[in-house]
């Protein structure tokens, strides 16, 4: 009896065998190879994130030796994203555009005018509740704009693109005297001034998403406001941890919570009092960002198939040539900036005073912007392609904010700011200030970047338990 099962069920093993070898063959190549692709960059991404926190000890935490023991990761995230552009260079069906095209795809950012709905105006008292928090006065109550207004003007799935608030503060109120979240509140209220702030000496230099330096708040808001120019960057959730406050100075709190949920108050920004919940993070992280503007706004010129192929750029940084990547590139390396990349959060980005320039992607384009999970642990996926190659080979959204404007950059969404100043005829270095509402939305979560959100998951428990290597 055992042989003929045995009999049978090799009998069955090779049938399988076989119909999977025919159902190989009759997959086109191309569909095998971006297969194979996606399988190689996905298992590099997983592992790597599993094993860099040894890797960086290893290392001597040492950044170059880091970079040099992740080298095998390197290779394979190579090979996956040369795979996909020959594959979808060779496409007749392929949407991303040649060099030769001379073509841009900037897509419009739909706009709301806040200006003529009101909302509640909420200040900080200067006395203290019995628990050490600032009191909040409420001066006025009034109707504000609603969810389903927002879904008869921009359509019910209008959170899975980006969206401009225009007006969402007051020029009036931003230049409130009393304001804590501000230059003169970082350098004289004694809470804020003496917290010591790590940020990023050069925010020049590509990839310069790790802090690198350490200043009290004061003296790096002294330097950035100043006249003198300066390549600091801020980007820090520590003032609103050290004061959760502050997050009804960002936004306008009935605003948010009408259009995203309830978010936004300062309890959502505090940890859990119990010892055995003081582990997990806040519902909301609000990081606050400062740099200095660029005098002027980069540009990328648009490449025209009939130009010139002769390479060559002059000294007042206009680029010439069809092919002239380099200077495009260095044009755009002349300020301070935050490089390309996505998140797995939800963010309302509100700026509060001067302005930045924002390119965003759709996540659709995730795997044509050669992209690779953050190596110290973090929750964000960064891109290696240079923004010439984003702005000239697919879609993309433009979109400058400007005093008292927000940005909704939903989960998954690629982007890229500049701290260049609104005003061209700008001719001395101006300061920007600007804070994020990052909250998780777990459906959007999924369903804008199911891949992502699958592979980031190892580093989400790094963030939860503080084990990143930044």
């Amino acid at each position: 009896m055992g042989q003929p099962r045995k009999q049978e069920k090799m009998g069955k093993l090779w049938w399988s065998l076989l119909v999977l070898s025919f159902m190989l063959i009759m997959i086109p190549r191309r569909m095998q190879k971006l297969g194979a692709a996606y399988v190689v960059w996905s298992t590099s991404q997983v592992l790597q994130s599993i094993v860099a926190p040894v890797v960086y000890r290893l290392s001597g935490k040492s950044d170059e030796q880091f970079d040099k023991n992740l080298a095998l990761f390197h290779g394979w995230n190579e090979w996956a994203w040369n795979s996909w552009e020959e594959e979808e260079s060779s496409s007749p069906s392929s949407k991303i555009q040649s060099w030769t095209t001379g073509t841009r795809q900037v897509l419009d950012v739909p706009t709301l005018d806040m200006s003529p709905y009101c909302r509640r105006r909420r200040r900080l008292s200067d006395s203290l509740s019995r628990d050490g928090a600032y009191l909040v006065e409420e001066e006025e109550d009034c109707i504000n704009i609603t969810k389903d207004e927002v879904e008869k003007l921009l359509g019910r799935d209008w959170r899975r693109k980006p969206v401009l608030l225009k007006n969402l503060w007051s020029i009036e109120e931003l230049k409130d005297s009393t304001r804590l979240l501000s230059f003169h509140g970082f350098q004289t209220h004694e809470i804020l001034k003496d917290l010591n702030i790590p940020y990023f000496s050069n925010a020049n230099q590509t990839g310069a998403l790790r802090p690198n330096a350490l200043a009290t708040l004061a003296k790096l808001s002294r330097e950035i406001s100043s006249r003198k120019r300066s390549t600091a960057k801020m980007g820090s959730q520590l003032l609103v941890e050290a004061m959760p406050e502050l997050i009804l100075e960002v936004a306008p709190s009935d605003v948010v919570t009408n259009l995203w949920g309830n978010f936004f108050s300062p309890q959502h920004c505090r940890r859990y009092k119990a010892w055995w919940l003081s582990w997990i993070p806040p519902i909301t992280t609000v990081p606050i960002f400062m740099a200095q503007q660029s005098p002027s706004p980069p540009t990328v010129p648009t490449i025209n198939a009939s130009t010139s192929h002769n390479s060559e750029s002059n000294t007042n940084g206009i680029c010439h040539g069809n092919h002239d990547d380099s200077c495009l590139e260095k044009r755009q390396q002349q300020h301070s900036r935050t490089d390309l990349h996505c998140e797995p959060i939800g963010n309302v980005a509100v700026q509060l005073q001067g302005s930045k320039v924002w390119t965003l992607v759709d996540p659709k384009y995730s795997m044509k912007l050669r992209p690779s999970i953050s190596k110290h642990g973090r929750a964000y996926f960064y891109s290696a392609a240079s923004i010439v190659e984003v702005t000239q080979q697919m879609p993309f959204y433009s979109v400058t904010t400007r005093a008292g404007d927000a940005l909704w950059v939903p989960p998954w969404t690629w982007h890229r700011v500049d701290y260049v100043a609104s005003d061209e005829s700008s001719a001395s270095p101006a300061a920007s200030l600007a804070a994020s509402l990052f909250h998780f939305r777990p459906l959007e979560f999924v369903q804008n970047n199911p891949i992502f959100a699958a592979i980031i998951i190892p580093n989400l428990f790094k963030e939860v338990f503080g084990i990143n290597t930044e």
